[in-house]
């Protein structure tokens, strides 16, 4: 319905006040990533600039999607939700690698 949830684990004692949102799990869409950097180790540098990252689909896991990579980061809520990545290669080369929201909050 276009509205983002976001849950936390119960604990005993928790308080029931609503606290600040500082970050917010976000699903995004990598494309253009080199074949190189398809790994676990190789996407997370790449979500690494992003925020910290948290989940991969399993087609992005199991290299079955090859047009584009789709992982969860925990971004920041201040985020300036870049449509780019300029990612730095071996030996002085750089490749852009682009970045899509399908839902941004």
């Amino acid at each position: 319905m276009g509205h983002h949830l976001a849950l936390r684990k119960w604990t005993q004692g928790m308080s029931l006040k609503l606290e600040d949102c500082n970050s917010i799990p976000v699903w995004v869409k990598l494309s253009n990533v080199p074949v190189h950097l398809r790994t676990k180790l190789g996407l997370s540098y790449i979500e690494s600039v992003l925020g910290r990252p948290l989940y991969k689909d399993a087609p992005t896991i199991n290299r079955q999607a090859l047009a584009f990579a789709r992982i969860c980061v925990d971004m920041s809520a201040a985020s300036s939700f870049p449509s780019t990545i300029l990612l730095d290669l071996d030996e002085g080369a750089t490749t852009v690698v682009g970045v899509e929201y399908p839902s941004k909050p």
